[in-house]
């Protein structure tokens, strides 16, 4: 399992996303150790964890999947909160993203279900930017702002693999 994050709390937020009266720079901060701390409440073993610290918009450019010796993904939780974050990840992820692969967006209803902003509006134009890849509703049972979906990869005749696109 790999665990990106700041633990710096939320960087400021941009303009669109600051019109979320919780957000704020530096919210939502927990120390690694505090991390840590809730992976052994939970009976994870550390030792399959790897954690990379940082700012996605800095670390998940530095060709991390490499250095960490991550070739696929099967399974990712994306609990970015916000526009901003949620850009660098679903680019970074894209070409892991093994065929079938479950992505679960922790926020997205936030911002009332606006499709317009936070990781909504991320995850659409990820969407249009990769269209050759196909996603379907998974049938998830939610916490009160989750939303999960399945991702097809092309097949050889260059049709989408799985059901049709969903415009989610």
């Amino acid at each position: 399992m790999f665990a990106f994050d700041s633990f710096q709390g939320l960087p400021q937020p941009g303009t669109l996303d600051s019109t979320y009266p919780h957000f704020r720079e530096g919210s939502l901060s927990a120390t690694e150790e505090e991390f840590r701390a809730n992976l052994r409440k939970h009976r994870v073993e550390l030792l399959r964890v790897r954690v990379v610290p940082g700012w996605y918009d800095q670390v998940l450019v530095r060709r991390p999947a490499e250095r960490e010796g991550l070739e696929s993904v099967a399974f990712a939780l994306v609990d970015c909160d916000l526009y901003e974050s949620a850009v660098p990840v679903l680019e970074f992820l894209t070409p892991l993203l093994s065929d079938g692969a479950v992505l679960i967006f922790d926020d997205w209803y936030l911002f009332r279900a606006n499709p317009r902003l936070g990781v909504q509006r991320a995850f659409h134009e990820w969407r249009e930017k990769e269209s050759d890849l196909g996603v379907s509703e998974f049938p998830w049972v939610p916490g009160s702002f989750q939303r999960a979906f399945i991702v097809h990869r092309p097949v050889q005749d260059g049709s989408v693999h799985g059901p049709e696109r969903t415009e989610a």
